[in-house]
């Protein structure tokens, strides 16, 4: 590179950087052509002339990368990964991380808007939005409110939308406001309400009775409640339509002019009338003796209650419902404080925890520390209120037993949201417990709970581990749940109270779609507890598949027990094809003096071979005396006289098998029990395919159980051996329905 081509860079250079552009001479060299200038001659070099100096070549270079460094950064800045993708505002501290098929919120809130990708939040997901939905970590507080919606840039409407409650819907760690449009939340569709209300219809003034009897006319829904010595009852709904038409007509039909009396009378009963369009008209009925009766009503723009004259036939009218109300129980849900020493006189709770789908946990609660406990978890100053009712299902039933005699009834969604019940009657409807009290209480559960309450007390699952190799461990003090944490996460890890707990860990090592583990159900067995595990996979498109590389795992936190844990995996890759449970390592033995858990007794004592065709495995159930021969002469045992059984308390259950002739290896053995069936596991005597039916020494054997008549489902597996002599695996084959 010569002087003139160093100089020509650095003035190329000078301009990049600085911004600075080259002179233009455009117009001064058309200037001197039209006047026919010619350019000078070169100048011989003067003697005095000072040489020219190159620029250093390594300075031309320098400033060259240095170009090439800032526009590599600019570049890096506008396709770094976790700049969120289009459909997605976050607000100011929001903290988030984009995944390859979904944003991950950790904290905060954000904007979703058309063509947004999915969102989750926890247990969370908000997908397939329409429109313009605000979703975070919790409904924001009023002081966030103003500035949350300055930094997502919200309109006047969407504003007031957001500071509505009822707007807001929750499921686990999620908060969801559809300000616009619709959007999905865990499957269901979530539509926002109308942004502008119709208009409703004018309320008529006090002195225009004509038109309130008219508007009495309209009402299709009343509640009521009474007061004695100043406390008022529970509201009582009435639910027969005839019934409420005729109170209705009862209060247009009897309401005479605005009365002369003065206000200032106590009211013994509350009626709520609700018309269609959704107004609520409030009323009192009070008797005179000897005159006429009053009526207090107040419509809901007017500013209060208004008295009017009225039959004393109004009263006696509603003498039916009055009297029914007075016999409601009293709930004092505004006052926290007087709820949480209502919940305290409780001596007794039973409940029962769905919260994993295969076990739930059942017991009873009679220590009265823990009651106590328990009052201030379902009645906590920080609960929250919504009338859109969203749970998945139903997690925690829980019936208190008070020292009256009388009972309270808690059914808890597993988005918080519950129902509270007394003699039947719904009082409190809308209320949520925060995830706290969610997780005390399935803390308390999980400790109150009955034998068969071994259960999943927490978990920590997800598609990213650092551990790459396909492992089980089992971690059962400090030390070593610090290292397993680090070694997977790199970061403190989560406490785990390791006198009364255990971790079991499953690592996928590196695999293709694959978001993670659950735990599908629990058996319980003699000696054994068994884990039964399914793992999440996603779907990809793209070239080769687009698959997605990952490290799945599971972590789970159990119970401290004597008894061994195993763990199967369900392997069966087939689509609503029944389970193939793979068992993998036995992790936690058992003590050598431990007592059996549960008792399950199988009679086999029949069996025999031959005699039928050798068609392929089956089964058959006898439940009465007329199936039992039926059953007898199916398989054709032969036997003229079958044994009697007393069919109040057990079921027959026959199985037939190609094996080779005469072997003993065919039984029906118990693999655990839960609350939801049994599960037994067929075994049969080695390797099968499916032409050792038809081989030299293979013939038909049949086999009869009598077994405990079920109050459960019962589950029947059968091995898969893959050309082993051990099962690799066991088939889900035939379910024998309760």
């Amino acid at each position: 590179m010569n002087t003139f081509h160093d100089n020509l860079l650095d003035s190329d250079l000078d301009e990049i950087l600085s911004g600075r552009g080259a002179p233009d001479l455009t117009a001064r060299a058309l200037q001197k052509l039209a006047a026919g200038t010619q350019p000078p001659a070169a100048e011989p070099a003067r003697a005095d002339a000072r040489p020219a100096v190159a620029t250093p070549r390594w300075r031309a270079w320098a400033r060259a990368a240095a170009v090439l460094l800032v526009l590599g950064m600019a570049g890096w800045l506008l396709t770094r990964p976790d700049t969120l993708p289009r459909g997605v505002t976050a607000a100011e501290g929001a903290r988030w991380r984009v995944r390859a098929d979904h944003v991950e919120l950790k904290s905060g809130w954000v904007l979703l808007s058309d063509g947004a990708p999915v969102l989750v939040v926890g247990d969370g997901r908000v997908e397939n939005v329409n429109g313009r939905t605000v979703a975070g970590t919790g409904i924001p507080g009023g002081d966030a409110l103003d500035p949350l919606a300055d930094h997502l840039d919200l309109s006047a409407l969407e504003r007031e939308a957001m500071k509505n409650p009822n707007r807001w819907i929750t499921a686990g760690m999620l908060a969801l406001c559809v300000l616009s449009g619709q959007a999905v939340l865990n499957g269901r569709v979530i539509a926002a309400e109308e942004d502008t209300p119709p208009p409703r219809a004018q309320d008529p003034k006090p002195e225009d009775t004509k038109s309130l009897r008219a508007l009495l006319g309209q009402v299709e829904g009343i509640e009521l409640r009474v007061a004695e010595k100043g406390l008022y009852s529970g509201w009582l709904t009435v639910r027969d339509a005839a019934r409420v038409r005729a109170i209705a007509a009862a209060f247009a039909t009897h309401l005479g002019e605005p009365s002369a009396t003065p206000a200032g009378i106590d009211h013994t009963n509350q009626f709520e009338l609700r018309l269609k369009d959704g107004r609520v008209i409030r009323a009192s009925v009070f008797t005179r003796p000897g005159r006429a009766g009053l009526c207090d009503i107040r419509l809901p723009s007017w500013e209060r209650y208004h008295q009017f004259d009225c039959a004393p036939d109004l009263a006696a009218e509603l003498k039916a419902e009055l009297a029914a109300a007075r016999n409601q129980p009293r709930l004092p849900v505004q006052d926290a404080k007087a709820m949480r020493a209502l919940l305290a006189r409780a001596v007794e709770a039973t409940f029962v925890d769905s919260t994993d789908q295969g076990a739930p946990l059942r017991g009873t609660i009679r220590d009265a520390a823990v009651l106590a406990r328990m009052a201030g978890l379902l009645w906590p100053e920080d609960m929250g209120f919504s009338k859109t009712h969203l749970a998945e299902r139903d997690v925690y039933q829980l019936a208190l037993k008070l020292n009256d005699g009388s009972g309270l009834g808690f059914v808890v969604g597993d988005s918080g949201i519950f129902t509270l019940t007394m003699t039947g009657e719904t009082s409190v409807e809308g209320r949520i417990l925060p995830g706290t009290s969610m997780q005390a209480l399935r803390e308390m559960f999980t400790r109150a709970a009955d034998t068969r309450g071994f259960a999943v007390l927490r978990q920590w699952t997800g598609e990213n581990s650092r551990v790459t190799r396909a492992q089980t461990r089992l971690v059962y003090d400090d030390e070593g749940w610090t290292a397993l944490w680090n070694e997977h996460a790199g970061t403190a890890a989560p406490a785990v109270n390791f006198e009364r707990e255990i971790v079991l860990a499953v690592f996928g090592g590196d695999k293709l779609n694959s978001r993670g583990y659950t735990v599908r159900e629990i058996l319980q067995g003699e000696y054994r507890y068994t884990l039964r595990l399914e793992e999440e996979h996603f779907q990809t498109a793209g070239p080769d598949g687009g698959g997605v590389r990952c490290a799945p795992f599971a972590m789970f936190a159990l119970p401290r027990t004597e008894a061994a844990i195993h763990m199967e995996l369900n392997v069966q890759g087939i689509k609503r094809a029944a389970p193939l449970w793979q068992p993998l390592e036995a992790k936690w033995k058992p003590r050598s003096d431990i007592n059996p858990m549960v008792s399950y007794t199988i009679d086999g004592t029949r069996f025999g071979s031959g005699g039928f065709p050798k068609t392929k495995r089956r089964f058959l159930v006898a439940r009465d005396a007329a199936q039992w021969q039926e059953l007898n002469n199916d398989i054709n045992t032969g036997q003229d006289k079958l044994p009697a059984v007393d069919w109040d308390q057990y079921i027959a259950v026959a199985a037939t098998e190609a094996a080779p002739a005469n072997t003993d290896q065919f039984e029906l053995v118990l693999a655990g029990m839960n609350q939801a069936r049994v599960v037994l596991r067929l075994t049969t005597p080695g390797a099968q395919t499916e032409s050792d039916s038809e081989s030299p020494g293979y013939e038909r054997i049949w086999r009869i159980w009598l077994i405990p008549k079920p109050d459960r489902d019962i589950v029947i597996e059968t091995p898969r051996y893959d050309g082993t002599t051990a099962p690799t695996g066991w088939l889900e084959t035939h379910t024998i329905r309760r």
